[in-house]
Protein backbone atom coordinates (compact mmCIF):
# COMPACT_ATOMS: atom_id res chain seq x y z
CA UNK A 1 0.00 0.00 0.00
CA UNK A 2 1.20 3.72 -0.92
CA UNK A 3 -0.69 6.34 1.22
CA UNK A 4 1.83 9.36 -0.09
CA UNK A 5 -0.74 10.90 -2.26
CA UNK A 6 -3.63 10.95 0.74
CA UNK A 7 -0.35 12.30 2.77
CA UNK A 8 0.34 14.73 0.91
CA UNK A 9 -3.52 15.88 0.33
CA UNK A 10 -3.71 15.71 4.25
CA UNK A 11 -0.69 18.42 4.69
CA UNK A 12 -1.89 20.43 1.51
CA UNK A 13 -4.96 21.00 3.18
CA UNK A 14 -3.34 21.87 6.46
CA UNK A 15 -1.49 24.57 4.17
CA UNK A 16 -3.69 25.73 2.89
CA UNK A 17 -5.64 26.21 5.67
CA UNK A 18 -2.66 27.92 7.74
CA UNK A 19 -2.57 30.45 4.75
CA UNK A 20 -6.32 30.67 4.67
CA UNK A 21 -6.43 31.79 8.16
CA UNK A 22 -3.26 34.23 7.96
CA UNK A 23 -5.25 36.20 5.73
CA UNK A 24 -8.44 36.87 8.12
CA UNK A 25 -9.15 40.64 8.94
CA UNK A 26 -9.06 40.14 13.23
CA UNK A 27 -5.91 38.02 14.26
CA UNK A 28 -7.83 36.33 16.86
CA UNK A 29 -10.01 34.18 14.51
CA UNK A 30 -6.45 33.26 12.87
CA UNK A 31 -5.70 32.17 16.61
CA UNK A 32 -8.51 29.83 16.87
CA UNK A 33 -7.87 28.28 13.51
CA UNK A 34 -4.01 27.79 14.20
CA UNK A 35 -4.88 25.56 17.11
CA UNK A 36 -7.58 24.23 16.20
CA UNK A 37 -4.93 22.97 13.28
CA UNK A 38 -2.20 21.58 16.26
CA UNK A 39 -5.35 19.75 17.43
CA UNK A 40 -5.93 17.95 13.74
CA UNK A 41 -2.16 17.12 13.54
CA UNK A 42 -2.17 15.74 17.11
CA UNK A 43 -5.03 13.55 16.05
CA UNK A 44 -2.88 12.26 13.21
CA UNK A 45 0.20 12.39 15.49
CA UNK A 46 -1.39 10.09 18.15
CA UNK A 47 -4.83 8.34 16.99
CA UNK A 48 -4.55 5.67 19.61
CA UNK A 49 -4.33 8.65 22.57
CA UNK A 50 -8.11 9.66 23.63
CA UNK A 51 -7.08 12.29 25.89
CA UNK A 52 -7.38 15.64 24.15
CA UNK A 53 -4.55 17.21 26.55
CA UNK A 54 -2.00 14.35 26.45
CA UNK A 55 -2.36 13.95 22.45
CA UNK A 56 -2.23 17.75 21.94
CA UNK A 57 0.76 17.85 24.37
CA UNK A 58 2.51 14.91 22.79
CA UNK A 59 2.67 16.69 19.23
CA UNK A 60 4.12 19.30 20.61
CA UNK A 61 7.10 17.98 22.92
CA UNK A 62 7.27 15.45 19.96
CA UNK A 63 7.53 16.90 16.30
CA UNK A 64 7.56 20.68 17.08
CA UNK A 65 11.34 20.73 18.11
CA UNK A 66 10.35 23.24 20.21
CA UNK A 67 13.52 24.95 21.94
CA UNK A 68 11.16 26.57 25.20
CA UNK A 69 8.84 23.41 25.21
CA UNK A 70 10.25 22.60 28.64
CA UNK A 71 10.27 25.93 30.04
CA UNK A 72 8.08 26.92 32.87
CA UNK A 73 6.25 30.36 33.22
CA UNK A 74 7.85 32.04 36.42
CA UNK A 75 5.12 33.79 37.21
CA UNK A 76 2.34 30.36 36.73
CA UNK A 77 4.67 28.95 38.60
CA UNK A 78 4.94 31.37 41.61
CA UNK A 79 1.04 30.90 41.74
CA UNK A 80 0.89 27.17 41.46
CA UNK A 81 2.79 26.74 44.43
CA UNK A 82 1.16 28.87 46.46
CA UNK A 83 -1.95 26.74 45.75
CA UNK A 84 -0.45 23.91 47.48
CA UNK A 85 -2.70 23.56 50.48
CA UNK A 86 -0.58 20.93 52.60
CA UNK A 87 3.16 21.72 51.54
CA UNK A 88 4.26 18.06 53.55
CA UNK A 89 2.45 15.95 50.61
CA UNK A 90 5.43 17.33 48.60
CA UNK A 91 8.97 16.60 49.75
CA UNK A 92 11.81 19.27 49.09
CA UNK A 93 9.08 22.02 48.13
CA UNK A 94 10.52 24.72 50.16
CA UNK A 95 13.61 24.25 48.31
CA UNK A 96 11.71 24.89 45.17
CA UNK A 97 9.56 27.76 46.40
CA UNK A 98 13.04 29.82 47.58
CA UNK A 99 13.98 29.33 44.62
CA UNK A 100 10.86 30.63 42.33
CA UNK A 101 10.80 33.47 45.46
CA UNK A 102 14.49 34.34 44.40
CA UNK A 103 13.74 34.88 40.78
CA UNK A 104 10.78 36.32 40.79
CA UNK A 105 12.67 38.86 42.83
CA UNK A 106 15.03 39.09 39.83
CA UNK A 107 11.54 40.27 37.83
CA UNK A 108 12.67 43.24 35.68
CA UNK A 109 10.49 45.75 37.13
CA UNK A 110 11.37 48.72 34.60
CA UNK A 111 10.70 46.85 31.23
CA UNK A 112 7.05 46.79 30.23
CA UNK A 113 7.70 43.96 27.90
CA UNK A 114 10.01 41.52 28.00
CA UNK A 115 10.62 37.97 26.25
CA UNK A 116 9.69 34.95 27.97
CA UNK A 117 13.03 33.29 27.50
CA UNK A 118 14.92 36.14 29.24
CA UNK A 119 13.15 35.49 32.83
CA UNK A 120 11.43 32.21 32.17
CA UNK A 121 13.37 28.98 34.20
CA UNK A 122 14.15 25.87 31.84
CA UNK A 123 13.50 22.23 33.10
CA UNK A 124 16.86 22.13 33.17
CA UNK A 125 17.52 25.08 35.93
CA UNK A 126 15.57 23.29 37.87
CA UNK A 127 16.62 19.94 37.57
CA UNK A 128 18.14 19.64 41.01
CA UNK A 129 15.30 20.83 43.13
CA UNK A 130 12.51 18.70 41.21
CA UNK A 131 11.81 14.98 41.95
CA UNK A 132 8.93 13.22 40.50
CA UNK A 133 5.75 14.71 42.53
CA UNK A 134 7.04 18.18 42.45
CA UNK A 135 7.45 17.73 38.41
CA UNK A 136 3.78 16.55 38.42
CA UNK A 137 3.09 19.19 40.47
CA UNK A 138 4.61 21.67 38.06
CA UNK A 139 3.62 20.04 34.60
CA UNK A 140 0.86 22.30 34.14
CA UNK A 141 2.59 25.57 33.92
CA UNK A 142 5.15 24.18 31.81
CA UNK A 143 5.09 26.04 28.23
CA UNK A 144 3.76 23.36 26.39
CA UNK A 145 0.54 22.65 28.52
CA UNK A 146 -0.11 26.98 28.76
CA UNK A 147 -0.40 26.36 25.16
CA UNK A 148 -3.51 23.43 25.54
CA UNK A 149 -4.99 25.73 28.09
CA UNK A 150 -4.83 28.61 25.44
CA UNK A 151 -6.29 26.40 22.69
CA UNK A 152 -9.48 26.03 25.46
CA UNK A 153 -9.63 29.86 26.29
CA UNK A 154 -9.83 30.00 22.14
CA UNK A 155 -11.58 27.81 21.23
CA UNK A 156 -14.36 27.31 23.45
CA UNK A 157 -14.67 30.68 24.78
CA UNK A 158 -13.12 33.06 22.00
CA UNK A 159 -10.75 34.69 24.46
CA UNK A 160 -7.10 34.67 26.04
CA UNK A 161 -6.48 33.39 29.54
CA UNK A 162 -5.53 36.40 31.34
CA UNK A 163 -5.44 39.88 29.76
CA UNK A 164 -2.13 39.33 27.47
CA UNK A 165 -2.18 41.68 23.96
CA UNK A 166 -1.13 40.95 20.39
CA UNK A 167 2.14 43.51 20.62
CA UNK A 168 2.38 42.51 16.64
CA UNK A 169 6.42 41.72 17.16
CA UNK A 170 6.66 39.56 14.47
CA UNK A 171 8.83 36.78 15.80
CA UNK A 172 7.43 33.10 17.20
CA UNK A 173 8.73 34.35 21.36
CA UNK A 174 6.35 34.28 24.39
CA UNK A 175 6.80 37.50 26.22
CA UNK A 176 5.36 39.10 29.12
CA UNK A 177 4.25 42.85 28.75
CA UNK A 178 2.25 44.86 31.84
CA UNK A 179 -1.34 45.82 31.96
CA UNK A 180 -2.20 48.65 34.41
CA UNK A 181 -5.85 47.65 35.45
CA UNK A 182 -9.14 50.15 35.12
CA UNK A 183 -8.66 51.30 38.45
CA UNK A 184 -5.46 52.86 37.20
CA UNK A 185 -3.89 51.24 40.76
CA UNK A 186 -3.23 47.60 39.88
CA UNK A 187 -0.18 46.63 37.43
CA UNK A 188 0.34 43.26 36.51
CA UNK A 189 2.54 40.77 33.96
CA UNK A 190 0.33 39.20 31.50
CA UNK A 191 2.23 36.54 29.55
CA UNK A 192 1.08 36.34 25.29
CA UNK A 193 2.19 33.21 22.98
CA UNK A 194 1.88 35.02 19.95
CA UNK A 195 0.11 34.06 16.42
CA UNK A 196 3.50 33.85 14.72
CA UNK A 197 4.25 31.11 17.35
CA UNK A 198 1.26 28.82 16.63
CA UNK A 199 2.38 29.49 13.14
CA UNK A 200 5.78 27.99 13.51
CA UNK A 201 4.22 25.14 15.39
CA UNK A 202 2.49 24.59 12.35
CA UNK A 203 5.06 24.53 9.94
CA UNK A 204 7.63 22.42 12.71
CA UNK A 205 5.04 20.02 13.05
CA UNK A 206 3.54 19.08 10.01
CA UNK A 207 6.99 18.79 8.52
CA UNK A 208 8.38 16.30 10.81
CA UNK A 209 5.00 14.52 11.21
CA UNK A 210 4.46 14.45 7.81
CA UNK A 211 7.90 12.62 7.11
CA UNK A 212 7.11 9.91 9.77
CA UNK A 213 3.92 9.42 8.18
CA UNK A 214 5.89 8.86 4.43
CA UNK A 215 8.47 6.67 6.20
CA UNK A 216 6.44 4.81 7.67
CA UNK A 217 3.06 4.71 4.93
CA UNK A 218 0.33 5.21 6.95
CA UNK A 219 -2.65 6.95 5.90
CA UNK A 220 -2.99 10.63 7.92
CA UNK A 221 -7.61 10.04 7.56
CA UNK A 222 -7.34 7.04 9.42
CA UNK A 223 -7.56 9.58 12.09
CA UNK A 224 -10.41 10.27 11.30
CA UNK A 225 -12.46 7.23 10.56
CA UNK A 226 -16.17 7.64 9.25
CA UNK A 227 -19.22 6.83 12.07
CA UNK A 228 -22.47 7.60 11.42
CA UNK A 229 -23.19 7.43 14.38
CA UNK A 230 -23.67 11.72 15.81
CA UNK A 231 -24.92 11.14 19.39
Amino acid sequence: MNNAKLIDQFFDLVAEAQQDSSALARPFHTRVIQLSLLDALSHVAHPNIRQNRQRFVALIDEYAQWELSSTYSLRQLALRLADVSIPAQYPGLHLLVAEVSARMQQWPQASQLILASQIDPSATDLKALLNAQLAELIEPVRYTNLLWRVRNFAVHELRDPGWGSDFQLGQPSPYYHTLIHVDGLTTTWELYFPNELLADLISRSSGNLKARLLRDDIDPWSAFPYNPKWY
